[in-house]
Parts: structure tokens; C-alpha cells; sequence
């Protein structure tokens, strides 16, 4: 699991400086959520097309898991279980 807290640690930075400009007003939800899903849409289509990943999962849904994800172990004492959702959130998106 130990790839998993290199990208939960660097993945939190970005979602605390993030936090930092939706609560100073320089940028909203609103408009970086559809930023974040597109931008995500860009990484997902490619494995979809070669069969990596499932086809009817919307980027929407993945944006908002990997947010739960880090929403819900939100602490450096709690990267296992970030490792372990991580895996099971990759798990799910795997072709049936």
C-alpha cells in the first residue's frame, strides 16, 4: 500500500489548497467540479477504450469517491484505510 500514501499525501495537499481557495472565494465549487471531472474524463477514456476499466461508471462518480475517500481520512494516521477504500474504489472499476 505504500504507493497508495505517496498518492493520498500529495492528493490531500491539493485538496487543502484547493479548500483554501473555495474558502477565500477565488474559485467555487461550482465551476471546479466539472474542472476536476473533465480533467479526470481525459485519464479514464483511454483505459475504458483498451478494457481496463469499466465503460458505464461516470467520471462524475469516480470525482466524487476519490473526494469521499479523502474527505473521510482526512489524517496522516488513516493512509492505510485510504490505501485500502483506494483499492476497493480501483476494484470496482475494473471490467465485470
Amino acid at each position: 500500500m505504500g504507493h497508495w500514501s505517496n498518492f493520498v499525501a500529495t492528493k490531500r495537499g491539493m485538496a487543502d489548497a484547493l479548500q483554501g481557495l473555495i474558502a477565500a472565494g477565488t474559485v467555487t465549487k461550482s465551476k471546479t467540479a466539472p474542472l476536476l471531472t473533465a480533467a479526470l474524463q481525459v485519464i479514464l477514456d483511454p483505459a475504458v477504450r483498451a478494457g481496463l476499466l469499466r465503460d458505464d461508471v461516470p467520471a462524475a462518480d469516480v470525482t466524487a469517491a476519490l473526494a469521499g475517500i479523502l474527505i473521510v481520512t482526512d489524517s496522516a494516521d488513516q493512509h492505510e484505510q485510504a490505501g485500502r477504500l483506494l483499492d476497493l474504489l480501483r476494484a470496482g472499476l475494473r471490467p465485470r
